[in-house]
């Protein structure tokens, strides 16, 4: 195989490679209302929707992440991978046996109700950062 052959044969194989880290799935573009993960990102960190989006969030990544509500409107309903109630018991369970990680290729969707600003972070990755917001507008 000559030089130009085996880069371009590289150049293909590294695009598709990637494709799977950056929130695509099978040649397709992730939807509007998606997030994905990066080892230690949300993809996009910061996502506007209306009130009634479902949003997905679904684990692009090899490695293991929770979607844990940190910060959220008065009266909006909590959401957190492994479907506990609060911040304090979301964080137990992941200590106690990694609940609520998602792996690679599992989802969690939520459907925001209530307008504003919802923070959320992945448990396993604080050290790193790991945080996003989804804003809901009227």
């Amino acid at each position: 195989m000559d030089r130009r052959s085996f880069l371009a044969t590289a150049t293909g194989a590294l695009s598709i490679g990637v494709a799977g880290c950056l929130g695509f799935e099978e040649g397709r573009a992730a939807g509007d209302h998606d997030v994905g993960m990066t080892q230690v990102d949300f993809r996009p960190e910061e996502l506007t929707v209306d009130v009634g989006t479902t949003v997905e969030f679904r684990n692009t990544s090899s490695h293991g992440h929770t979607v844990t509500a940190v910060d959220i409107p008065e009266d909006a309903t909590y959401f957190a991978t492994g479907e506990f109630d609060d911040y304090e018991a979301a964080t137990e369970a992941y200590e106690s046996n990694n609940g609520g990680i998602l792996t690679q290729g599992q989802s969690h969707e939520h459907t925001f109700e209530i307008p504003g600003r919802y923070d959320y972070v992945c448990i396993p990755h604080l050290a790193s950062d790991m945080r996003g917001v989804v804003h809901v507008e009227e």
